[in-house]
């Protein structure tokens, strides 16, 4: 409980490599920011592996800022359960050719959980890429929210982003609100954005109990392989 402010600061020389694991847990009523900032030189490899799980009264936001060299990687994959209030932001910017990240997420949210996953990608240099998903499972009266932006700017030729972001409605009170966006200054590039919300398929459910499951076991086997 209390309030809490953190800032952590990173740089990766050229060629160099690291993995971080970031654990934002919270108990009780408090409120928490925190930036974390990383630099990668030529050739140099990040991951970044967060699990965020707050409390159902606390508030928290949380900023990742990465600039990536030429043919710099950065991985990430983040597991976030939500709080009373709670924001995840990404910023990235490719500022050599030939850079690379995957930015992986999911969201599990249940009671009056709320998760707001944030991501502003600038393509500045010439033939990197950009591969992201996001996908969330909302129950009860939670809300999950993710808002995605690929920036691609003059001269950052042979870009390739992609961007995913899927729902799973599991209540009728559940919420998902989804806001991909490209905005694109080059003109050869491959960039796309896709999102979808939506409920169990009853037609799965059925023929799963057909061979042999409860109700409770389909649903479950279902939303894990989603």
């Amino acid at each position: 409980a209390g309030a809490s402010h953190t800032r952590l600061s990173l740089a990766l020389a050229d060629g160099a490599s690291a993995t971080i694991i970031e654990s934002l847990d919270g108990v009780g009523a408090y409120f928490a920011t925190g930036v974390t900032e990383a630099t990668l030189g030529a050739g140099a490899r990040l991951a970044r592996d967060v699990l965020q799980d707050g409390s159902d009264v606390g508030a928290e936001a949380a900023i990742f800022s990465a600039r990536l060299g030429s043919h710099a990687e950065l991985h990430q994959m983040a597991l976030l359960f939500g709080a009373r209030a709670s924001r995840m932001e990404n910023r990235i910017e490719f500022a050599g050719p030939g850079a690379r990240a995957e930015l992986r997420s999911a969201a599990a949210l249940s009671d009056q959980r709320h998760s707001d996953h944030t991501t502003h990608v600038e393509h500045k240099a010439e033939g990197c890429e950009t591969r992201q998903i996001h996908k969330s499972a909302l129950r009860d009266r939670s809300h999950g929210v993710f808002q995605g932006k690929f920036l691609v700017a003059r001269g950052a030729q042979r870009t390739d982003a992609r961007m995913t972001a899927n729902a799973l409605l599991l209540s009728r009170d559940a919420e998902a609100s989804h806001k991909p966006e490209l905005e694109i200054y080059a003109d050869d590039v491959q960039c796309a954005h896709g999102s979808t919300a939506g409920a169990l398929d009853d037609e799965a459910l059925f023929y799963m109990r057909q061979r042999g499951l409860n109700e409770t076991a389909a649903r479950a086997l279902l939303v894990e392989a989603f």
